[in-house]
């Protein structure tokens, strides 16, 4: 199976939160928290980690979504224009179809 430039920096970035994540709740079992404060602590500060550590992992995996997006925007264009030109050639054959008969 081959995989995308945008799956790996995604997979990549996502491997990267849950590192911080774990490097965080480990941080804060050693200092003595434990339980739900524990974990809220620790998602609450790899978050904000995340924002200034993970900022260029995060900028490609928004340019692969985007570029994605503009893939299928082109695609859905073109199928769009192909339904229009059908539609309009099947009105022109009706309306030649339409002269052609006697009155």
């Amino acid at each position: 199976m081959k995989f995308g430039p945008t799956f790996k920096s995604t997979l990549i970035y996502s491997l990267a939160r849950l590192a911080l994540l774990a490097i965080f709740l480990g941080a804060g079992y050693l200092v003595g928290l434990r339980g739900f404060l524990l974990i809220v602590v620790g998602f609450v500060v790899s978050a904000v980690a995340s924002l200034f550590l993970l900022d260029s992992l995060r900028d490609d995996v928004s340019s692969g979504v985007f570029t994605a997006k503009q893939k299928i925007n082109k695609r859905i264009d073109a199928a769009t224009a192909a339904e229009d030109a059908w539609i309009e050639a099947q009105l022109r054959k009706q309306e030649s179809d339409t002269e052609d008969q006697p009155k």
